[in-house]
């Protein structure tokens, strides 16, 4: 019997899909087919062929019909249909592009009834697992994949959840066991001080690196990433956004994975004792693979919960503009963001403000804006040890810049004493903030202070809310917000620009633990493009 030949796919409407699907059906002269499942993937155009490729390798056990939604900004919805011969057997590809309210409508009527449906929410794709169009196929999912890193998800929902850059961590997991396998390795495993993972940079970022290094941490009885560095490389060996090293280590100690061509792994351990090295079998594992892997064996458990809370509490959150002016503007559209809520829920908006320059645009922008100015009260997180009325006050900045615009009440103003005695004036302040800061604005110094904790200096591990703190390179002392006053904010808000920022802030996204503003816990960082273009 001849083998019969697989149709050209086909442009038609979504009204009649169906009826196309089952003519190619009759032309290929198949009489019986076994639905096994939906996969819904909602790519980005320029990684539809990426995708494309990864959905052809999967075995048909996990999907018979693949619906590809192509988010772009048509205002018109495109259907290609076809068949597609994989291994002998036939698979259904639907492909849609349009806006994402187009397809949210129009991916529905496509499902194959009463099998599973898997949504894949590419992580690629621009538009976050959130909105309309995510509830609306999420709705009908019996599993979703999706970026659990950036976005939180509802967990109770219905729905399975699985994420690829944890499975892409299974095959590392694995091996760092391996190299512990060993009893003299093993013992040595609680004393290791450092972490450094290595991935081959890329669009897919840092994700499977960042999991990989939480669940280490968390194995560990690390609570965060301090002792983590994320590095991206440039690797032949592994494709952009995967794991292609690991190295632990003590005082004395050393452990190393490193990938290698030809799908091996080479074991390094380094004791006082002696120098081991072995290599083990090491497959590169493909984008199919990875989906397969997500979709059969999630691995939602106590383990991926414990790595997927220290690893969203270590990423940044960035937002970027095109200049310092762009960013102003933001900031103060968020500032009243902040303070309509604070007004609403405690009647009351207690925010502190930071030196330097950066905060200029800010409050230039804010002096415009029709607020509810009343309910604010004014308080800084730093300042120096000079007059109020000093060209290098913080409070002189802000009050020629902002407040003495906004025709506000003397007494809803709280500055620092800088004429004070530095110890007098810390002390004074303690007495006069609230008991938390709704928002709190801090910048970045080139060596990456922030308020006026320098590095190596003495009020780095303050506990006090406010401390006098000497710095020697500037031989002052100044006032200033401890850590734990700053992570005692509701909400922090780091601004910075330039570009003699960009270098410091690879360091600080990478968790370097070499400057002191590493230590602000889960700010929002609002950048401009100098700054931000090595992020």
């Amino acid at each position: 019997m001849p083998t019969p030949t697989v149709p050209q796919p086909q442009q038609t409407q979504v009204k009649n899909a169906r009826s196309t699907l089952e003519h190619m059906w009759r032309e290929v002269g198949t009489e019986t087919r076994t639905q096994t499942g939906n996969l819904i993937a909602i790519v980005a155009p320029d990684n539809l062929e990426m995708i494309e490729k990864a959905l052809l390798e999967l075995p048909r056990r996990v999907t018979s019909r693949q619906i590809i939604g192509v988010l772009d900004e048509c205002d018109c919805v495109t259907l290609r249909v076809g068949l597609l011969e994989v291994h002998g057997q036939m698979l259904e590809r639907l492909t849609l592009s349009g806006n994402a309210e187009q397809l949210q409508g129009a991916i529905l009527p496509l499902l194959a009834g009463e099998v599973l449906t898997t949504l894949w929410w590419t992580r690629v794709t621009e538009l976050p697992p959130r909105g309309k169009v995510f509830d609306t196929l999420a709705e009908v999912a019996d599993q979703v994949v999706a970026d659990t890193l950036s976005v939180n998800l509802n967990e109770k929902a219905p729905y399975a959840l699985a994420d690829i850059a944890w499975s892409r961590t299974a095959p590392w997991r694995e091996l760092t066991c391996q190299l512990f396998d060993e009893p003299e390795a093993l013992e040595h495993l609680h004393k290791l001080e450092r972490v450094r993972v290595s991935y081959a940079q890329g669009r897919r970022g840092d994700q499977a690196a960042r999991f990989y290094a939480a669940w280490l941490a968390s194995k560990l009885g690390w609570n965060t990433l301090s002792r983590v560095t994320l590095e991206g490389v440039d690797s032949t060996v592994v494709v952009p956004g995967e794991i292609c090293g690991v190295e632990l280590w003590t005082a004395e100690e050393s452990f190393r994975l490193e990938a290698e061509e030809n799908g091996v792994a080479q074991l390094e351990v380094k004791l006082p004792g002696g120098w081991r090295v072995s290599r083990v079998p090491f497959p590169h594992r493909s984008l199919s693979w990875q989906l397969t892997f997500a979709m059969e064996a999630p691995e939602h458990n106590a383990l991926y919960e414990a790595a997927l809370k220290i690893a969203r509490d270590s990423r940044m959150q960035v937002q970027k503009f095109a200049s310092a002016e762009d960013l102003g503007r933001a900031a103060a559209d968020l500032f009243a963001l902040e303070l309509e809520k604070a007004v609403l829920e405690r009647g009351v908006f207690h925010v502190a403000l930071s030196g330097g320059s950066t905060p200029v645009h800010l409050y230039r922008t804010l002096k415009e804006k029709n607020l509810e100015w009343d309910a604010v009260r004014w308080y800084w997180s730093d300042e120096r040890c000079v007059d109020p009325s000093s060209s290098q006050s913080n409070y002189k900045l802000a009050w020629d810049e902002l407040l003495s615009h906004l025709n506000i009440n003397p007494a809803h103003v709280f500055r620092m004493e800088g004429e004070l005695e530095p110890g007098t004036a810390a002390r004074r302040y303690r007495e006069v903030l609230p008991d938390q800061l709704d928002l709190c604005y801090l910048g970045m110094g080139d060596d990456g202070h922030t308020a006026s904790l320098f590095p190596e200096t003495e009020s780095l591990k303050a506990t006090e809310r406010v401390v006098s703190n000497f710095v020697p390179k500037l031989e002052t002392n100044r006032i200033t917000f401890s850590f734990a006053e700053i992570n005692r904010a509701r909400n922090v808000h780091i601004l910075a620009t330039g570009e003699k920022k960009a270098e410091v802030l690879l360091e600080v996204k990478n968790k370097s633990g070499k400057y002191p503003i590493e230590r602000v816990e889960r700010p929002l960082w609002l950048l401009d493009e100098a700054a931000a273009r090595l992020l």
